[in-house]
């Protein structure tokens, strides 16, 4: 962990911890007297779920401020909330240094000290060569979202190639390709019919609506369940769509051609309703209403700009990305810092 190294840096450089909060909070005050003069870091772990506000933060700092000069406090602050903490170096006669912990970075912001007797290339070296940063920087290219962007990349060539060997528009061709058909699937068995449609659109406005929410879903719904899961619960979705689309076409009478990743990316909806659901005590109202705003925005556009919709795939990939949700992510608490 960052703030483990940093303290250990602090303690090669001589600073004693004098002052401890203990676990809850996660503050050590450390003292070093360099060339004479008495100096006074104070670290604060806001990783935990506590975390020091303005006040107390300007409470220390005047306590240490009765025993040496202002200029030798420093706070340096280990957080994965660095908007939130950002504040905190602004606070008038405090001089505050953020870690960003998720990047393992050092901050200094406007009006703060560009070093601190020296302490700065040390730190700047501690935090980004230890074995920790190297197994988290590993953790960071394996939290990547690869199979989102395998879907889009499959999606994106295979209507490539649709437009480039004829009409994606026209309704025989695409039932030459793969799209789902219902006599061909129930009277022919046709069954493969019902994942190759997935990866088919009419046109690019199609595909550009359906990638779009992908992209910006598929980032947090990937971390959360994890690549596999993830990439299940958008597969069954999808697959769980076309059965039924295909199915209700068909017992109607109606002979409709069905194409596009709307079954899957409506079950990523129905996904992402579940985690806001699940995290909304830890969500921020703002991002909270902004990731509804984008749902409804989805919601609107793909139901009432496009002609020719498949409501009945999308309502049913919908209820199948929630209660997959249940199977695939359950309790699982999400990266906060990531998610919200």
């Amino acid at each position: 962990m960052v703030y483990e190294d940093i303290l250990k840096y602090l303690g090669q450089q001589n600073f004693a911890v004098t002052s401890t909060s203990g676990a809850t909070v996660g503050l050590n005050i450390l003292f070093n007297r360099a060339n004479g003069e008495p100096l006074f870091c104070i670290l604060v772990n806001h990783n935990l779920n506590n975390h020091l506000e303005a006040a107390q933060i300007q409470h220390i700092h005047y306590q240490l401020a009765a025993q040496v000069p202002e200029r030798n406090i420093l706070f340096i602050i280990a957080t994965n909330n660095v908007d939130r903490d950002k504040k905190l170096a602004q606070i008038s006669g405090v001089q505050v240094w953020i870690v960003d912990s998720y990047d393992r970075k050092l901050l200094i912001y406007e009006n703060q000290p560009d070093d601190f007797f020296g302490l700065k290339d040390g730190l700047i070296q501690a935090i980004s060569e230890t074995p920790q940063a190297k197994a988290q920087l590993g953790l960071r290219f394996k939290n990547w979202p690869y199979v989102t962007i395998v879907l889009i990349a499959i999606n994106v060539i295979w209507f490539i190639i649709l437009v480039a060997g004829g009409d994606a528009g026209d309704a025989s061709y695409m039932i030459s390709k793969g799209a789902s058909y219902g006599p061909y699937i129930f009277e022919k068995y046709q069954f493969w019919r019902l994942i190759t449609n997935m990866f088919m659109h009419f046109s690019a406005s199609h595909l550009l609506g359906n990638m779009v929410y992908l992209g910006i879903a598929g980032y947090s719904i990937e971390r959360a369940a994890g690549h596999w899961k993830y990439l299940a619960l958008y597969m069954l979705s999808g697959f769980g769509a076309s059965v039924i689309s295909a199915a209700y076409y068909y017992m109607t009478g109606q002979n409709t051609v069905s194409a596009g990743a709307s079954g899957a990316v409506y079950g990523l909806i129905g996904a992402a309703v579940y985690l806001m659901i699940k995290n909304r005590g830890r969500m921020r109202p703002g991002m909270l209403w902004l990731r509804i705003g984008v749902i409804l925005i989805f919601l609107f556009y793909s139901n009432f700009i496009n002609s020719g919709i498949d409501a009945v795939a999308h309502a049913a990939g919908f209820v199948f990305g929630l209660l997959l949700s249940l199977v695939f992510i359950g309790g699982k608490k999400g990266n906060t810092r990531r998610y919200v």
